[in-house]
């Protein structure tokens, strides 16, 4: 899993781009593989959210917040507590090929013990409960194998 830390006034390189950003923040790239050959960045913030499950996707690789629509992960909705940006066509169809594909190096297990290669989708959502819900799935709906149902973000 991809993951890096952005400090105080330090400039942070990554895809040639070069950015200055000041809180100290932690950001899992959800499906990093998938995101590396497609033009949608897909990353779950890790410090404090809030309460409401959200993933950051920005439209291209520049990290621009003004071009990011923030995803609730346990409904097919945008976030009320950011700036509402709606996902462009194209960058929506990137965005659900990116939380429905596998993402061959994280694996998620059933309540039964078996484990498989976890989706975006169901990675993302192991790292938010691990990261704010103390390991509580109780905010997402589950499969009869305990496994995250992704919603149907067809609909935002």
């Amino acid at each position: 899993m991809k993951r890096y830390i952005r400090t105080d006034d330090r400039e942070w390189s990554s895809d040639g781009v070069r950015r200055k950003f000041s809180p100290i923040v932690a950001m899992s790239v959800i499906n990093p593989q998938f995101c590396r050959n497609h033009t949608v960045q897909v990353e779950l913030e890790q410090r404090d959210e809030g309460p409401i499950p959200h993933l950051h996707v920005y439209h291209d690789h520049t990290c621009n917040p003004k071009k990011c629509s923030y995803v609730r992960l346990d409904k097919a909705e945008y976030s009320p507590h950011h700036p509402v940006i709606a996902l462009p066509k194209n960058v929506k169809q990137e965005f659900i090929e990116c939380m429905s594909k596998p993402w061959t190096k994280q694996y998620i297990a059933s309540i039964n013990g078996d484990i498989q290669i976890a989706t975006g989708y169901e990675a993302a959502v192991s790292i938010w409960v691990d990261t704010y819900e103390g390991g509580s799935y109780s905010k997402f709906n589950l499969d009869e194998n305990g496994i995250p149902i992704m919603p149907n973000y067809e609909e935002l």
